[in-house]
């Protein structure tokens, strides 16, 4: 059983992942683009940078 954000359809998911790029787009001191794609280790070690960068 997937929860209540996991199960809606992908449209859902495209839309609210646009708005976020937007908001990255239109705000850039405001977020980090972290790709999730790499292994585990690789997006973490990514995380870490991004925070370790508004210190």
């Amino acid at each position: 059983m997937s929860d209540r954000i996991g199960g809606r359809p992908a449209d859902f998911h495209a839309r609210v992942a646009a708005a976020f790029a937007r908001f990255a787009d239109e705000q850039p001191e405001r977020f980090a683009r972290i790709d999730g794609n790499g292994d585990a280790e690789k997006t973490h070690r990514a995380i870490l940078s991004a925070i370790e960068a508004l210190a």
